[in-house]
C-alpha cells in the first residue's frame, strides 16, 4: 500500500513540473526535483511488484511465484541491486536539491557548495550514479538462487541461513558487506546535516539584518521561518523517520557476531530470518513513507511549486 502511496505522490509531482516546466517551474531546483520524482516512482515500482516474492510464515497470504526463478531473480536484480542504486541516486539528487536552496539563501556561500551548484547537472547526475553503482556492487551477492533445497527462504539470504555457505559463512565479508549498507546511510545522512547546519546559520544572519519596510520585514520573517521548519523536516526525515534502517545494519551485525550457543542474546538476535523480513520490512516502509511526504513538502514551503500545484488542479 505503501509503495502505491509513494508512487502516486511522486508521479503527481513529474506531472506538475512536466506541465510548468517552461514557465513557472523552469529553475535548475525543480529539474532537480523531476529527476528525484522519477527515481522514486521507481523504486515505488519495483519494491510494489516485489510482492510476488512474498511468503508469509502465518500464511496470511504467499505468492504462488514465490519459489520460481523468476521472482527470485527479480529480486536479486531489481529489488537487491538495481533498487539500491535508485535509492542512493534519489537520496544525492535530493542533497543537490538542498544545496541548491542552500544557494538561494544570501551571499558569500561556502567554496566547496558553491563549486558544486556551479557544475552542471547532467554531469553530477552522472558521477551521482557512478557513485550509487559503486556502493550497490555488495548487492549482487546478497542474495543467491535457492537450487538445491527447501527453505522458508528464497532467494537465499546470507543472513537468513542457519548455515551459509562458501565466502558468506566469513564473519568478516558479512561485517564488510554491512558497512557499505552503514556507509551508504550515514554519509548521506551527515552530508545532509551539513548542509542544513550551514543553511541554518545563513538564515540566522539573514534574520539579524534589519529591514527598512515593516511589509519587507515581515515578509522576510516568513520566508526564513519557512526555510527554517523545511531544514528542520529535512533532519526529522533523516534521522528519526530512516533511522530503523540504521538499527537493522546493527543489529545484523549482532546477530552475525553472536555465537548461536549463547543464550538470551542469540534468542532475541541471532534469528536472522526475523532480521531479514522484519527489520528489511519495517525500514523499507518508512523509507518509501519520508519519499512519500515530497509532494505536500514542496507544495507547502515552495511558493512556486504551490501556485502551479493549485493551477494543475483547477
Amino acid at each position: 500500500v505503501m509503495s502505491i502511496v509513494g508512487f502516486l505522490t511522486n508521479f503527481l509531482i513529474i506531472k506538475i513540473i512536466r506541465k510548468f516546466k517552461n514557465s513557472e517551474l523552469k529553475d535548475e531546483l525543480f529539474k532537480l526535483i523531476f529527476i528525484n520524482s522519477i527515481l522514486n516512482c521507481l523504486y515505488c515500482f519495483f519494491c510494489f511488484l516485489d510482492v510476488m516474492n512474498l511468503n508469509d510464515s502465518n500464511r496470511i497470504y504467499t505468492s504462488s511465484l514465490y519459489s520460481t526463478y523468476f521472482a527470485q531473480y527479480y529480486k536479486i536484480i531489481f529489488v537487491s541491486f538495481l533498487n539500491n542504486i535508485i535509492k542512493l541516486s534519489s537520496n544525492y539528487i535530493y542533497l543537490l536539491i538542498n544545496i541548491n536552496r542552500y544557494m538561494l539563501i544570501g551571499k558569500n556561500h561556502t567554496k566547496f557548495l558553491e563549486n558544486i551548484s556551479k557544475t552542471p547537472t547532467s554531469i553530477l547526475i552522472i558521477y551521482i550514479f557512478l557513485f550509487s553503482l559503486l556502493l550497490s556492487l555488495p548487492k549482487t551477492i546478497e542474495y543467491s538462487i535457492n537450487i538445491d533445497y527447501y527453505l522458508y527462504e528464497y532467494p537465499t539470504w546470507i543472513f537468513g541461513t542457519k548455515k551459509p555457505q562458501s565466502v558468506l559463512s566469513n564473519k568478516l565479508f558479512i561485517i564488510l558487506f554491512l558497512f557499505f549498507d552503514a556507509f551508504n546511510y550515514l554519509f548521506h545522512s551527515f552530508s545532509s546535516l551539513f548542509v542544513d547546519i550551514l543553511a541554518i546559520r545563513k538564515l540566522n544572519l539573514k534574520k539579524r539584518n534589519k529591514m527598512n519596510s515593516l511589509d519587507s520585514k515581515k515578509e522576510n520573517e516568513t520566508s526564513t521561518r519557512n526555510d527554517i521548519m523545511l531544514i528542520l523536516i529535512d533532519l526529522f526525515v533523516n534521522f528519526i523517520i530512516r533511522s530503523p534502517e540504521l538499527l537493522g545494519i546493527f543489529i545484523s551485525v549482532l546477530a552475525t557476531l553472536t555465537d548461536e550457543n549463547s543464550s538470551w542474546l542469540n534468542s532475541l538476535i541471532c534469528d536472522r530470518l526475523f532480521i531479514c523480513y522484519y527489520f528489511k520490512t519495517f525500514s523499507n516502509f518508512f523509507y518509501i513513507f519520508s519519499i512519500s511526504l515530497n509532494f505536500f513538502i514542496f507544495n507547502r514551503y515552495n511558493k512556486q511549486f504551490k501556485k502551479c500545484a493549485k493551477y494543475y488542479f483547477k
